[in-house]
């Protein structure tokens, strides 16, 4: 899902080519898409023009000269080109825009995001619930601890609430805590002032940083567009740029799984020494999403027993007597459990009834 940095991306793009732009065609192609019958939105668009583009959270708002505002959620999966002719055939997007110079804006990918007509008091009913932008001039370090202070559960669960900020969301939370070296499961009333103002300094720097690179859409919004998707190329540490407390460096690098559409960046060292983790990113096909998993230590006989089943034909590793092959099928035969016995005990096998059944 695009988050604060994309949305910016594509509002300051969006901004300079479409203020004063009048709207002169309209194409909707899935009803679901908009909130009013595709008669009365087309009619309602045609011949507006727009004034500037604003942006709030994750959502675009596109203010038109009638008073009315068309509100841009693009949710997960959705994506905006501009030009003549769009990179796919019109019919596979969801809402088209034409101009009077000529081009067009396509949104799609619009499943579950929408573009929706509203007053200017309908949008601020909508999002009156969201909180207060990363960098809003008002957001202090002193604010944002005092935001952050009555909440009793993890950390990422709370920079990923729109309520408490409007923009970040799973990708740019991983990015934030893994900068401020605080793990994202952290509960937050163990955060101290320092880790407080580390995580707030992080969070301006990651954002604005990827801002700057364009944010991670892997779709230009032109076709002469180099800025969108170039934080996905040069800057993050999903890509290898490391950070002063992971200890990577510029030495890691990005490896790709092949049985998943994910990366994984090697790191020597333990990027958190408070909860000795090892640091791993996933992409899903749709979606960002991070895992920080801890490595099963080598020395449990659990583990061992794991590594090595198919090399398992005597009791050396687990202290138990294999059983013998059954119907002398000659195969290797895997290591009984020492556990099997207890777990017999407390789960019986209870014979099962055949049932009945009529003879007719």
């Amino acid at each position: 899902m695009p988050e604060w940095p994309e949305m910016e991306t594509y509002r300051k793009l969006l901004g300079e080519r479409l203020a004063g732009q009048k709207i002169v065609s309209v194409a909707v192609n899935r009803d679901k898409s908009v909130n009013e019958p595709e008669d009365e939105f087309r009619r309602a668009l045609t011949d507006r023009r727009i004034l500037f583009v604003e942006r709030r959270g994750k959502q675009l708002i596109f203010h038109l000269d009638d008073g009315f505002r068309l509100v841009l959620h693009l949710m997960l999966g959705g994506w905006m080109a501009y030009g003549v002719d769009g990179p796919k055939e019109d019919g596979e997007f969801q809402v088209i825009l034409g101009f009077e110079n000529g081009n067009r804006l396509f949104f799609g990918g619009l499943r579950l995001g929408y573009l929706h007509r509203l007053s200017a008091k309908q949008v601020n009913e909508q999002l009156r619930s969201l909180g207060p932008d990363p960098f809003d001039p008002r957001l202090t370090p002193e604010s944002f601890r005092g935001r952050l202070k009555p909440r009793k559960g993890k950390l990422k669960s709370a920079l990923t609430d729109q309520k408490f900020l409007a923009g970040i969301g799973n990708c740019y939370s991983d990015e934030i805590c893994f900068d401020a070296c605080i793990h994202p499961e952290t509960p937050i009333p163990s955060l101290d002032r320092e880790a407080t103002d580390r995580l707030f300094a992080s969070m301006r720097k990651v954002l604005a940083e990827a801002a700057e690179y364009g944010g991670y859409m892997d779709r230009p919004l032109t076709p002469e567009d180099t800025l969108t998707g170039g934080f996905d190329d040069g800057a993050g540490y999903m890509i290898g740029k490391g950070s002063p407390a992971s200890g990577a460096g510029p030495t890691s690098k990005r490896e790709k799984r092949p049985d998943a559409k994910c990366s994984i960046v090697p790191i020597a060292k333990r990027w958190d020494n408070a909860c000795g983790s090892v640091l791993t990113s996933a992409r899903g096909t749709a979606t960002a999403a991070r895992r920080y998993r801890r490595p099963r230590s080598a020395e449990t006989p659990f583990s061992i027993f794991r590594k090595t089943r198919a090399a398992c034909t005597s009791s050396r590793l687990i202290g138990a007597t294999p059983p013998p092959a059954r119907n002398g099928a000659g195969r290797t035969p895997f290591p009984r459990s020492p556990t099997a016995h207890i777990r017999s005990i407390r789960r019986p096998k209870v014979k099962r009834r055949r049932r009945w059944r009529c003879p007719r």
